[in-house]
């Protein structure tokens, strides 16, 4: 399955504005969710010199590897490991249930 044109728009416009608006300075930049879709927002952020520094997902198969080289973990393991300010970046049709997973690890989102 390939992404379409304008998902890969709208991905590249979203992380645009979201570096232009200051949400990446200082931060970490990670995907929650090893998708389609990851490509593609890895691509975006390199464009605004965003180095994408892990991967978060629920699937514990694919957690403890590596997705387009970076590497995976599961979300609560991520955030007991790391520290630091991070912006994490949610493309699924799963977002909400996201979202909330991400507030009860203490991590807020926007």
């Amino acid at each position: 399955m390939i992404a379409l044109e304008e998902d890969k728009r709208i991905i590249r416009e979203t992380i645009a504005k979201g570096a232009k608006e200051g949400r990446f300075a200082g931060r970490k930049a990670l995907i929650f969710g090893c998708t389609l879709y990851a490509r593609d927002i890895r691509e975006a952020l390199q464009e605004q010199g965003i180095c994408l520094s892990a991967i978060l997902d629920n699937n514990p198969q694919k957690a403890n590897g590596t997705c387009l080289g970076v590497p995976v973990y599961l979300p609560k393991r991520y955030f007991e490991e790391n520290t630091g300010e991070v912006t994490v970046i949610l493309c699924s049709k799963y977002h909400r249930e996201m979202a909330a997973q991400l507030n009860e690890l203490g991590c807020g989102s926007e």
